[in-house]
């Protein structure tokens, strides 16, 4: 999502990937549970994609969790650097896997230029608070179109990072919002299904000339709880136990 002052176009697909383990070991044997799709040992060394668009299928579909064994692989390390240039290139707020047509449980989140990127592998939302803000959100995925959309403020995550570790944290405000619409794209849903009302849409443009149209909107936006028609017109999220 876009920092509204620099209206940041951010991450936060021409192919679905081949996914198959059954060459996952050297000497064929099967690996265990890797995925629920599957990844031949050709797809895995094969390059990856730029920005996949909005229309492509392949970001309405739910993705697949990497096993410990995956997240350590040389690829995965790979295709997050691929992830974080192409998020980079772009100046970027964040990106998700599904975006370069990897259906995997990945994205990266760089809410501000000073922060590190953070790598976050099987995330899941732990707890979101009831309280809501409403704010510009764009997509890589959907170029030059920023939308108002309502996000908790706060959000209690956990996520592995690519070396394996287990981190569970608080985040708030730019940081929650864009952990939460590249969560989304794991999902298969994107931010123009969250808008605070189909008109709120705008060419990037638009958004630039009007710096006072989010002001104006949020008059008439009433405070929204977790559980209102408006946070969950397109389901809930799912939470982690």
């Amino acid at each position: 999502m876009p920092a509204f002052q620099r209206l940041r176009v951010h991450s936060i697909y021409r192919s679905f990937t081949a996914l198959s383990l059954a060459n996952w070991n050297a000497n064929g044997r099967h690996a265990g549970t890797f995925l629920s799709r599957s990844m031949t040992t050709a797809s895995m060394h094969a390059s990856f994609h730029g920005i996949q668009l909005i229309g492509n299928p392949v970001l309405r579909t739910r993705c697949a969790e990497l096993t410990p064994k995956y997240i350590a692989h040389n690829r995965t390390k790979e295709l997050a650097q691929h992830m974080e240039h192409l998020m980079n290139q772009e100046d970027g707020m964040g990106i998700a896997a599904p975006q370069v047509g990897e259906l995997l449980r990945m994205f990266i989140v760089k809410p501000e230029p000073s922060m590190p990127s953070k790598v976050c592998i099987n995330p899941k939302i732990l707890k979101l608070s009831d309280s809501n803000n409403f704010f510009w959100e764009g997509c890589l995925s959907v170029p030059s179109v920023y939308g108002v959309v309502p996000r908790a403020d706060r959000v209690r995550v956990r996520y592995t990072t690519l070396q394996g570790m287990v981190v569970e944290e608080d985040m708030e405000d730019m940081e929650a919002r864009v952990f939460l619409h590249e969560y989304d794209h794991l999902e298969g849903v994107m931010f123009t299904e969250r808008l605070s009302h189909p008109a709120h849409l705008a060419d990037a443009s638009e958004v630039m000339k009007s710096r006072t149209l989010l002001g104006e909107l949020l008059k008439s936006f009433p405070p929204i709880s977790k559980n209102s028609k408006l946070k969950t017109n397109i389901g809930k999220y799912r939470f982690a136990k």
